[in-house]
């Protein structure tokens, strides 16, 4: 939400936070619990959604009612609680029992009548309710926001084919963003625009060591830093990696070369 943004600047986390699923949560010391946001979260500049604080309560909730082309939307800001129906209450039930989505996430889609079916016929196109949740949860709903908009050009079935893509590790996490927006603009499936941009990942460790050849030969002082003790340096040099081949490499891969090569 507006407003709601707080930028730490030099701040230093652990290199799995880099290469962990974005359903992983994280807590972050005296914040609270956290994960990585779906679409602008890059590893030059992590962005990070609250999910719960150490202080706060995420059931407290208030409405505020968005106009859209078929269905009201409602979205969950802090303030007074509103109760759930029936309907809501079982489809958060199932949500969170069943399918293992955390309760944020659930709490927004078992509210909204729009996303809920299109989070379940993605569903039908794909077993993957927590990546599914995520893309559908932050980004399907920015998008109808953004445009006040329910008309969109791309269905539920692309967005499990774009998640099934990152599943399968066809395509980055960060990859995957970039192919979200231009289906948000022209509707076409994830697996054409990868083809035609040339964006499937690099998994190949002898396209990537080069790489990190080039990277470790270019920062000698953070390579003896590291040796001496400086364990923190490793996600810098993740991320030079993977800022270099324009987010296309893949993080676990290069994690692990990036470790083998600082031994």
């Amino acid at each position: 939400m507006t407003g709601y943004l707080k930028i730490i600047k030099n701040a230093f986390v652990e290199p799995a936070v880099i290469t962990e699923k974005p359903d992983e949560r994280f807590q972050f010391e005296r914040q609270g619990y956290f994960y990585a946001d779906p679409i602008d979260y890059t590893d030059e500049n992590p962005v990070f959604n609250k999910i719960v604080g150490l202080k706060d309560s995420w059931a407290k909730k208030t409405k505020v009612t968005h106009k859209s082309d078929t269905v009201t939307h409602n979205e969950q800001v802090v303030g007074a609680e509103v109760s759930m129906s029936e309907e809501e209450k079982a489809l958060f039930d199932k949500y969170t029992s069943e399918l293992g989505l955390n309760s944020e996430v659930a709490n927004i889609l078992a509210r909204d009548e729009y996303l809920s079916r299109f989070y379940e016929e993605a569903l039908i196109a794909l077993n993957s309710p927590v990546g599914l949740a995520n893309i559908i949860a932050n980004d399907v709903a920015r998008v109808i926001k953004e445009t006040q908009s329910t008309d969109l050009k791309f269905t539920a079935q692309q967005v499990a084919e774009l998640v099934n893509m990152v599943d399968s590790m066809i395509i980055s996490n960060k990859i995957a963003k970039q192919v979200f927006e231009e289906m948000v603009t022209s509707g076409e499936r994830p697996s054409q625009i990868v083809k035609q941009k040339g964006l499937l990942q690099i998994s190949d460790p002898s396209k990537i060591s080069p790489i990190i050849d080039e990277i470790i030969a270019k920062n000698p002082d953070n390579v003896a830093k590291f040796k001496a003790g400086n364990n923190k340096l490793l996600g810098f040099f993740v991320g030079q990696v993977l800022k270099s081949t324009g987010g296309k490499a893949n993080p676990q891969v290069v994690n692990q070369l990036v470790a083998e090569k600082l031994k």
